[in-house]
């Protein structure tokens, strides 16, 4: 909902970004103060991406944690000053088909446990049911994970970027 409306507000103000929107119909003062927050949560998400991802690729390989953090950083400015078609769009593809196969890998398994052991591997029962052993809801951790997507910055700062492409609402 979160990018749908950031997208849609820079759709209807000319590509305009969260700041400018904000500024806009709140004030110059209000529209720096959106800039400094944007460029302070971009940077955390940033330094949450690169860090994360230099975490697992070097447990994955047993290789410096350091190193893995600088490729990642290359990487980082290598698709920010290159367009997107030279870099980016020669792996998402790749991308894809990772996520297709551990997707496929994961139903199989799933499946496969199953039938070969149903006592101990069931098939997962998709239920609104409050399935916890603990009692307790569900609801705090689904509140943690839409203020995360809402205040990252990074998906309300690209908005703009597809409000420019689109020819028409």
């Amino acid at each position: 909902v979160h990018d749908y409306l950031s997208g849609m507000l820079s759709l209807r103000n000319d590509g305009a970004t969260v700041a400018e929107i904000t500024g806009k119909y709140l004030g110059n003062g209000m529209k720096q103060v959106m800039r400094i927050f944007s460029v302070i949560l971009l940077v955390m998400v940033g330094v949450v991406f690169m860090v994360g991802s230099a975490g697992i690729l070097a447990s994955l390989t047993g290789t410096s944690n350091t190193l893995w953090i600088i490729i990642v950083l290359v990487y980082f400015f290598c698709a920010t000053l290159l367009p997107i078609d030279q870099l980016i769009g020669k792996f998402y593809p790749i991308f894809g088909i990772c996520l297709i196969v551990m997707a496929v890998g994961v139903a199989g398994g799933t499946i496969i446990n199953a039938i070969k052991d149903p006592i101990n591997h069931p098939m997962v029962e998709l239920t609104f049911q409050n399935l916890r052993d603990d009692g307790l809801p569900m609801w705090p951790f689904m509140f943690v994970t839409v203020a995360c997507g809402a205040i990252s910055g990074f998906h309300a700062t690209q908005s703009p970027l597809v409000a420019r492409c689109v020819t028409s609402e």
